[in-house]
């Protein structure tokens, strides 16, 4: 089955979509949710060992730090298979007309 071009356009814009939704809500998580030195350590003497380590959703704030990172490193990758699919658009609005160059 071969996708059309429209079809990887809804497709890109979905994903881009999705990521930015889960990439703002991990962010409140860890922002919000799970504050600095809500890990247990980190902490001067013997309090900082004895803190419990919060959690949300199973996750700590480390974790979620990981995959709010690699969340964002598809959201970069989706944006840049959206410009690409996108060039022609792109090229018209933002190169002058005598330097547009035929592809």
């Amino acid at each position: 089955m071969k996708i059309n071009h429209a079809r990887w356009i809804t497709v890109t814009d979905v994903v881009a979509f999705v990521s930015l939704l889960f990439l703002a809500f991990s962010g409140v998580v860890i922002r919000y949710v799970l504050p600095k030195g809500s890990g247990g350590g980190g902490g001067p003497g013997w309090r900082a060992a004895s803190r419990p380590v919060l959690e949300f959703l199973g996750m700590s704030r480390h974790e979620w730090g990981g995959v709010h990172f690699w969340v964002s490193m598809l959201f970069v990758v989706t944006i840049a298979v959206h410009l690409l699919l996108h060039w022609k658009w792109v090229r018209v609005s933002f190169l002058p007309r005598g330097r547009r160059v035929r592809s």
